[in-house]
């Protein structure tokens, strides 16, 4: 089969799949992945998208000159384990690809179009038993751990302090 020109005159109009609509996120308490951050003097900015690929993204445009929008940047680097110094200290780019905990709720603008808002950042549940650590944090003594080596419950290697 020969090809022309004339063939590929409307390429550009070929149907493209069309876009899915996705689902305002929910009111309440999600899960995000951070899938972008930059900010300026004047504003921080984050998308969080939740891990249901049927909701729509969250766009979230902090003012650093306000007071609610300082809550809410204070907020995110609490649940992201940062203390002020090291967030002062990091790039936006940094925070990409970290998972974070926040509430969120719908605001209807004036046009009618209902926008999805987050009202503040929480500690992710599994980061805080990460940080928790092993329940038993008291070391044994050596005279101890000799003699639960001799009794057979531990193996020589332990080096699990309990």
């Amino acid at each position: 089969m020969e090809w022309s020109f004339e063939d590929f005159e409307d390429i550009d109009t070929v149907a493209k799949p069309a876009a899915r609509d996705r689902e305002l996120v929910p009111e309440g308490e999600h899960r995000f992945t951070i899938r972008r951050a930059s900010s300026n003097e004047s504003k921080f900015e984050v998308v969080l998208a939740a891990g249901d690929d049927s909701w729509g993204w969250v766009f979230c445009s902090f003012p650093t000159d306000r007071g609610w929008g300082q809550k809410l940047i204070v907020s995110l680097a609490k649940a992201l384990g940062y203390a002020a110094a090291p967030w002062k200290s990091a790039a936006p780019e940094d925070i990409v690809g970290r998972t974070v905990h926040a509430r969120v709720y719908h605001r209807v603008g004036n046009t009618g179009r209902t926008f999805v808002n987050v009202g503040e950042f929480l500690l992710d549940p599994e980061q805080i038993l990460k940080q928790a650590g092993p329940a038993h944090t008291k070391a044994r003594t050596a005279d101890q751990k000799f003699k639960a080596e001799h009794r057979g419950e531990v193996a020589a290697a332990d080096d699990i302090p309990f």
